[in-house]
């Protein structure tokens, strides 16, 4: 048994080495936490910033698709509506389909529609591209029988 350190001098060997000091020394623990926590962090801040985008031209859509519908009540033809409707539409390039048509007994109808992933910023949104998933606007505007739209556009 000489040969071999007992338990107490094993102790020893540990903390004279300044190991001890290393499993003791809690400096930049929080930069290890901070440092992994920030992939999750700005992934978090993508998703809602293309999120974001996608509700603001969700509501652009929704404006443009009503004030279309609005303007083949008054007499704009359905060709007129929809490059219209691409006109406003116009200050994001995405690409947006548009169809309008008008029945006299239905009213006007309009339908603005763009891909999810051609929306996206960063690119996040691309999955929803390949699952096919659209973004759309349709209203239907039926004219009101008591007003005369006769010479207004």
């Amino acid at each position: 048994m000489r040969g071999r350190p007992t338990h107490v001098a094993r102790e020893i060997i540990v903390l004279g080495t300044g190991f001890d000091r290393f499993l003791r020394d809690d400096r930049g623990s929080q930069a290890i936490q901070f440092i992994l926590w920030i992939p999750i962090f700005f992934g978090l801040l993508i998703i809602v910033m293309d999120a974001t985008t996608l509700y603001i031209t969700q509501t652009e859509m929704e404006n443009v698709a009503r004030d279309t519908a609005r303007r083949m009540i008054k007499g704009l033809p359905p060709t007129l509506a929809e490059v219209h409707a691409l006109n406003a539409l116009s200050l994001r390039d995405f690409p947006y389909s548009v169809v309008a048509t008008f029945d006299p007994a239905i009213g006007a109808d309009v339908t603005i529609a763009v891909q999810t992933g051609t929306i996206s910023i960063l690119g996040y949104l691309n999955p929803l591209t390949i699952a096919g998933i659209t973004l759309g606007a349709r209203v239907i505007m039926r004219p009101d029988p008591t007003v005369d739209y006769s010479g207004s556009v």
